[in-house]
């Protein structure tokens, strides 16, 4: 008995292990899906038939093959977004991996998901980048004369970020940041996500630093506080509320 029950063992796992490569096989030749495009749909007391006509549509005008995501995705949400909205996320795909999607950026939106919404984000995230160029200025200027006189700091900053590539003009990001104007580099912070706009921050600061001394043997030639803000000032044209505001 115990003869025939190992033999009975062996053959279930035997024939367990030879379906596993006709599995591999079948999976191997069928068509991965990606996903090419995302779009939220919203309408005010809609529902998901709504969703499913407006992917219908799209279809009829030749925009693509548009699916919906079952699930209002506002049902039962609290706070500034309207319940009365209905929400459903709608998405094409592809066979293709070269247009699949493989990063995206979530913005913060206040209020009803409305195009005029979005454009007033988008107006205001401008300015918040536009500052934060402008106080990155003194570095980026430190970070390009350091990479020049290829100081070792700058030139190790300079090779890291050269790990990422920017999407629009194909160049390595470390090189890009010898030559971006501020408008371009202000649209560079404004799409890419938190943790690259982190490397690019620690990175150019990292880059200004010549290891001659450190920041507090800097501060110390100071020698007061009030030399160092007249210096302060001085760097910034005169201009007492901004030098304050940077110190």
């Amino acid at each position: 008995m115990k003869l025939k029950k190992l033999i009975s063992i062996v053959l279930t796992l035997a024939v367990t292990i030879c379906a596993i490569p006709a599995m591999d096989l079948h999976a191997a030749s069928s068509e991965v899906e990606y996903i090419k495009e995302l779009k939220v749909y919203t309408k005010k007391g809609g529902k998901e038939s709504d969703a499913k006509s407006w992917c219908e549509s799209q279809k009829a005008k030749g925009n693509g093959d548009w699916k919906v995501i079952p699930g209002n995705l506002n049902e039962g949400a609290s706070g500034a977004l309207n319940r009365e909205v209905g929400v459903w996320l709608c998405y094409t795909t592809t066979t293709d991996s070269t247009k699949a999607i493989t990063d995206m950026a979530v913005m913060n939106e206040r209020g009803n998901y409305s195009g005029a919404a979005y454009k007033k984000v988008l107006e205001e995230q401008k300015k918040v980048y536009a500052d934060m160029v402008s106080n990155m200025k003194n570095m980026l200027e430190e970070y390009r004369k350091n990479v020049k006189n290829k100081v070792p700091t700058a030139l190790q900053a300079q090779s890291f970020l050269n790990k990422y590539k920017e999407d629009d003009s194909g160049k390595l990001l470390g090189d890009l940041l010898l030559t971006i104007s501020d408008d371009d580099l202000a649209k560079l912070l404004m799409e890419a996500n938190g943790q690259i706009v982190l490397a690019i921050q620690d990175n150019i600061a990292y880059g200004c630093d010549t290891k001659e001394s450190t920041w507090l043997e800097r501060a110390e030639k100071a020698q007061s506080y009030e030399v160092l803000r007249n210096a302060y000032i001085k760097s910034y044209n005169c201009n007492t509320a901004i030098a304050d505001a940077n110190l």
